[in-house]
């Protein structure tokens, strides 16, 4: 597990919990903020006067606020909403919800479809090394994959003209996917739109890094 802590001028200090895979690495230079790693399980960061069991709360020491987060997409909506006003953040409630709901759909559909394959064929976990859950696994992956190629097929992004949330979300996923050594199926619109997420200047900090 890893943490980021950003500086932000308006806000002071603020600690983000991610696991090595680093989504972060596709946002933080598209909003602008300086960042360093550190490597150590957040909770176990200590702040004087701050309980470690408590996700928020005020620092005096810190001259601004400290703001710890976890979840992936709870930190993306966070960077995009205090950093991306007219980038990545829609201010109108119904195209913000056009991009959120590729947000959930990563979580709840592609993500646990992919799990079994990740762990079976890259991380070698014994109670998924049978090729029949890795198939199956595969075989659902590719409906989804299937459902993601449609949407891109006339649009740049997921969410229309413009690069959002729902892009760095699912892109890790898609990342994931055409990075693990299983045959797949060619999806022209999703091996576009990966290119072009693979080409922005804050990707390449993340992107080229291994799928664990």
């Amino acid at each position: 597990m890893t943490v980021w802590r950003f500086h932000a001028e308006d806000l002071g200090p603020v600690e983000l919990d991610q696991r090595p895979e680093g989504r972060l690495g596709g946002r933080r230079g598209r909003a602008g903020l300086r960042a360093h790693r550190c490597r150590r399980p957040v909770r176990r960061a200590r702040h004087a006067g701050i309980p470690r069991d408590e996700p928020e709360r005020a620092d005096p020491g810190a001259g601004g606020r400290l703001l710890r987060l976890w979840e992936s997409n709870s930190i993306v909506r966070y960077l995009a909403a205090r950093h991306g006003a007219a980038t990545l953040w829609e201010e109108d409630p119904a195209r913000r919800a056009l991009a959120e709901r590729w947000m959930d759909w990563m979580l709840s559909e592609l993500q646990p479809a992919m799990a079994p394959v990740l762990w079976g064929v890259v991380r070698k976990v014994p109670a998924y090394a049978d090729p029949k859950v890795i198939g199956e696994g595969v075989k659902r992956a590719e409906t989804l994959m299937a459902i993601l190629d449609a949407q891109l097929a006339d649009r740049p992004f997921l969410a229309g003209e413009r690069f959002g949330v729902a892009d760095i979300t699912v892109g890790c996923g898609a990342h994931r996917w055409l990075n693990m050594p299983v045959e797949r199926i060619e999806r022209p619109a999703v091996q576009r739109w990966y290119a072009a997420l693979s080409a922005r200047p804050a990707a390449q900090a993340a992107l080229p890094l291994p799928v664990t």
